[in-house]
């Protein structure tokens, strides 16, 4: 028991709930009240009975050394409570600590502020702040740890307390909203700008003091990555969580409590005191980071909520230790400063440092593309196999260092600059790693399929269009609207970035990029060395500090009282040409985060030697080196740095090109491919070109005229392979040198297994677009076994359904019917559950539960033959595509393959899906535009015409089927009494009065307020 008149200042509270559907059956709660003591408090449904006189918690948390009592001796478990509609966090904290608390509500605290007079009318421990206008209250932080949030939120706080904090009252000096992110949280409106942990009710102890009450929440998925509570539990604990109830009794939870009262309660409380222990012990591993940096107590940053968050503090911290000579980098805020130079913030303060708007910022992603667009199946026993570049990215970053501070941005246009130029002004003046140039310009010579566009690009062959110009207003606007604006990708595609085979429209090239250029026919490299430079983006190796003091200097040097531009105006030409002078802005700071990511590696290698390879400290480790690259991508931390980003992806995809070709690959995604162990180019890439013209788009099959590779000849371990791999390429592309033996020496390479018995080979893949596939074992009675599948949004039931049918179908090459249809189980996070509950309550439902972690049903209809599984020669001809293929899923919901059920002509099989993809690449490699009217796609046919007459209206009446039985769940008329407790109901009124803060839109310390529900 803490002393009545000093409440601790922090209190962590671990919770969890037990529910079904909006019915909430108990709730959970458990926190340390010690270093060896826990106390935990469990409130139930009046429909839930109550636990056994034989009920003892130490049968389901176990005091012993090798489980429980590791971290605490003893428990405190509360008497059991009816949940109530004012169950709240304080209310939680006066059970938990066992205190008579008066827990008042966020307005009844703000009338006795307001009733303040004089001093003897004030509490004990309240007092007035300097400026007299404000009285200084202590405040008690409660910390929400649940694990996945959208499941519990809502559920953990009584009706008529949610109600009660979103309702404005004018008292309030501030309103409270939640704001929805990775996590989901209250924050408080004032002043145009939003406040984390705001106060949410105030206490009152006996002895008169009070408190303000603020609410912070957390999510043990954030943290160290997405991982069930069972999977934590067995990382950072050392054991499973409780089994006390089966899978099939979790399904039915009322039915449990009510036949397995006992165990239904063991189990349940359990979850919050894993849940609470997985945290502490996520917190000790990241202390242990910044210990084994030699950091100090008192220099390590509190955990993040979130994994990118929490690396990036880690990145900022070992930054300011670069920097720790530095007078002008003194403080953090300074060097977030100078990091915001790199960032992508920066092309949207109004400052306008290119020409071409935010998209020079953009970074591309992985290279992601089949090569296996006209053929579906590939069987070789024993052959295939799956090959990913160990680590990846954590590699790459461990031979790079960033730079933080302001790139010089600098644009030719009309005096135009040549790829070759470029790189020979970059190479001259800035570290091999500091640069990245952007061009445009046509590729024929070879289909193109290193170098992504960017989409909707503004070019320097396109500026000055109307389009162009409406694009550039459009950039203009903040980060989230733009997302809006934007056409958004087919699922499979690369999100950052585009392929086109014959066009490259703002392309981004680094050193690694340049490299495989050089590496390519003399005709080819021509090509790309000619192309347009729109932008070249580099840091000048004059104007980059390697420590604090050496920034200082540099600094000192170049400021100066003069204005930092000329200008000279000739009317006669009609000329303004405007100088700019380098100076002190310009400055930048090396971080050397190669060496970091080193020590990471040193580091992960002793924590597996010591505490084991799935250990919290391994993860630990793990998860710091695999997200490095992202903070330094990702626009919404303070890290991102766009030059060092598409550094590291595009060294990526110059590797994964490398070995796509050289390897004769099926598909690449990122950082990997698959492949046939007896189909590996034994020529070069021009002589593979002379062969077969379009052999990067398409691989080479047996009878291509390309010679293979003896299978027999190739190692099988991956030590060895690497090996051999690793000459076997630069004898593909014909290079040699230090230079190449750096780059394909970056990584190790790994064969992914499969299988029970792990074996690096399959038999059979079956393969579709840029990112499904199917791998397969011959079984002994013919029959294919599947040992692997994935596709992309579609989840363990629909790929149940659909293995077995498409095996099938393209085994045999022989389409009879559409895919089925299936259906898939998403837990609704918070936009998608208003979209639901606003339905509901437009269809006539006066009110319903929020079904925010509610399981929906989503309707699935598989496409095979989709913009995914082709290179488009031009973004105009990807565009004509994918308006034909919207209309015809539209008329028939299903993709082009149903064309195969066409009668059999001129060579064409009915059935058969290669004819079709054969079709269909033929058409794009012709330069086609008009697929509508050469794919027949308006023709009926007899089969269409029954697909069309069924398969629409069928997808159509599921939905509105799932959507019924859902609103049927959420229908305040449909539950009982006692399951309107807890949780947020949504009335008509509140579609208006809700507000909702997007947590992506801060502009000069201002935020927008969207409303939740629009009419």
């Amino acid at each position: 028991h803490s002393n009545l008149c000093e409440l601790p200042q922090n209190i962590t509270i671990a919770a969890d709930t037990e529910f079904e559907g909006a019915h909430t059956l108990t709730i959970q709660t458990a926190c340390r009240l010690g270093p060896e003591t826990l106390a935990v408090q469990v409130y139930r449904s009046p429909l839930v009975g109550t636990p056994s006189a034989e009920f003892y918690l130490s049968d389901y948390l176990p005091i012993d050394p090798e489980q429980y009592g590791r971290f605490f001796s003893s428990v405190y478990h509360r008497p059991l409570k009816v949940i109530s509609r004012d169950l709240s966090p304080g209310r939680m904290v006066r059970d938990l600590l066992n205190q008579p608390i008066d827990v008042l509500s966020r307005h009844e605290g703000q009338e006795i502020i307001d009733r303040f007079g004089s001093a003897q009318s004030l509490p004990p421990n309240v007092t007035r702040r300097n400026d007299h206008s404000q009285w200084r209250i202590p405040s008690i932080t409660v910390r929400q740890v649940v694990h996945f949030q959208p499941a519990d939120f809502y559920r953990l706080c009584g009706r008529d307390f949610i109600e009660g904090l979103l309702e404005k009252f004018v008292r309030d000096r501030g309103e409270v909203a939640l704001q929805d992110g990775k996590r989901l949280r209250f924050v408080e409106c004032q002043f145009n700008r939003d406040f984390n942990d705001p106060v949410v009710e105030y206490l009152r102890t006996p002895d008169g003091n009070l408190y303000e009450l603020r609410l912070a929440t957390s999510d043990t998925i954030l943290p160290f990555g997405p991982a069930s509570l069972d999977s934590h539990c067995r990382t950072f604990l050392g054991f499973a969580k409780n089994d006390a109830i089966t899978v099939e009794e979790k399904a039915q939870m009322r039915r449990t409590f009510a036949e397995r009262t006992d165990q239904a309660y063991g189990y349940a409380i359990t979850d919050p005191v894993n849940t609470l222990l997985i945290y502490e012990q996520m917190q000790a591993r990241h202390e242990e980071i910044f210990r084994a940096f030699d950091f100090e107590p008192s220099e390590i940053p509190p955990m993040r909520n979130t994994q990118g968050a929490r690396v990036a503090d880690f990145i900022k911290c070992t930054a300011m230790r670069t920097a720790a000579d530095s007078r002008a980098l003194r403080s953090v805020r300074r060097l977030k400063a100078l990091m915001a130079g790199g960032g992508r913030d920066r092309f949207r303060d109004g400052s306008e440092p290119s020409l071409y708007g935010e998209q020079v910022a953009d970074v591309h992603g992985g290279l992601l593309f089949s090569r296996s667009p006209t053929k579906f199946w590939h069987q070789a026993p024993g052959q295939i196999a799956d090959v990913d570049l160990g680590g990846c990215y954590n590699k790459i970053v461990s031979h790079i260092n960033v730079y933080f501070g302001r790139p010089i941005i600098f644009e030719p246009g009309r005096r135009r600059m040549s790829l070759l130029e470029a790189v020979e002004l970059v190479t001259n003046h800035a570290p091999r790693d500091g640069w990245m140039i952007r061009v445009t310009g046509e590729i024929t010579s070879m289909p193109n399929v290193l170098i992504p566009s960017t989409r909707d690009a503004i070019t320097s062959e396109n500026y000055n269009s109307r389009t162009a110009q409406r694009r550039a207003r459009s950039r203009k606007l903040r980060g989230f609207e733009l997302d809006y604006l934007r056409k958004l990708p087919e699922p499979g595609d690369d999100t950052g970035g585009k392929l086109y085979s014959t066009r490259i429209e703002s392309g981004v090239i680094t050193w690694a990029t340049w490299m495989m250029i050089q590496a390519l026919p003399n005709e080819v490299r021509g090509e790309y060395e000619d192309l347009t430079a729109d932008v070249v983006a580099f840091y000048p190796r004059r104007l980059i500090a390697n420590e604090g003091a050496e920034y200082d200097r540099l600094v000192h040097e170049l400021t100066t009282d003069e204005l930092p531009w000329n200008s000279i105006l000739d009317l006669n030409r009609l000329e303004l040409v405007r100088t700019e002078h380098l100076g002190a802005d310009y400055v930048s700071l090396r971080y050397p985060i190669r060496q970091f990511a080193q020590r990471i590696g040193e580091f992960r290698e002793h924590a597996q030697q010591e505490h084991g390879r799935v250990s919290g400290a391994d993860k630990a480790w793990k998860l710091l080196a695999n997200a490095m690259f992202g903070v330094l991508a990702s626009e919404h931390l303070d890290t991102c740095n766009f030059v060092a980003a598409n550094q590291v992806t595009a060294t990526a995809r110059a590797i994964a090109f490398s070995m796509m070709l050289s390897l004769n690959g099926m598909q690449v995604i990122t950082d990997g491919c698959t492949y046939r162990r007896d189909q590996i180019p034994a020529i070069t890439l021009g002589e593979c070109l002379s062969q077969q013209s379009d052999y990067p788009l398409r691989r080479a099959e047996e009878d291509s005229g390309v010679p293979f590779v003896n299978a027999d000849t190739i190692p099988t371990a991956d030590e060895a392979f690497t090996e051999w791999f690793r000459h076997h390429v630069k004898r593909f592309f014909g290079v040699d040198g230090d230079e190449y033996d750096e780059l394909f020496g970056l990584h190790e390479l790994v064969h992914k297994t499969t299988g029970v018995d792990e074996l690096a080979t399959f038999d059979a893949l079956a393969v579709d677009g840029s990112g499904n596939y199917i791998k397969c074992r011959s079984g002994e009675d013919g029959s294919w076994n599947v040992e692997d599948m994935t596709a992309r949004s579609y989840k363990r039931s629909s790929k149940e359904v659909l293995k077995d049918w498409l095996v099938r179908t393209y085994s045999t090459d022989n389409l009879t019917e559409p895919p089925p249809i299936t259906e898939d189980e998403e837990l609704l996070k918070l936009k998608p559950a208003r979209q639901k509950a606003r339905k509901a309550l437009d269809s006539g439902i006066p009110e319903v539960f929020l079904p925010l972690g509610l399981a929906n049903t989503k309707v699935m209809s598989y496409k095979i033959l989709k913009a995914s599984s082709f290179v488009f020669r031009t973004p105009s001809q990807h565009n004509a595509f994918l308006r034909a293929v919207e209309q015809f899923q539209n008329q028939t919901g299903c993709g082009l393959e149903i064309l195969a059920l066409r009668r059999s002509y001129a060579g064409r099989r009915r059935g058969s899906l290669v004819n079709i993809a054969t079709q269909i690449y033929e058409l794009i490699q012709a330069g086609g535009q008009d697929f509508i009217a050469a794919l027949n796609l308006n023709r009926n046919f007899s089969a269409r015409e029954q697909i069309e007459a069924f398969r629409p209206r069928e997808i159509e009446r599921r939905k509105q089927e799932a959507e019924l039985e859902l609103f049927d769940r959420i229908d305040t008329r449909q539950l009982e009494q006692d399951g309107q407790i807890v949780g947020y109901f949504v009335r008509a009124r509140d579609m208006i009065e809700t507000t909702l803060r997007d947590p992506r839109v801060q502009t000069s310390g201002q935020t927008d307020i969207t409303p939740s529900w629009t009419s």
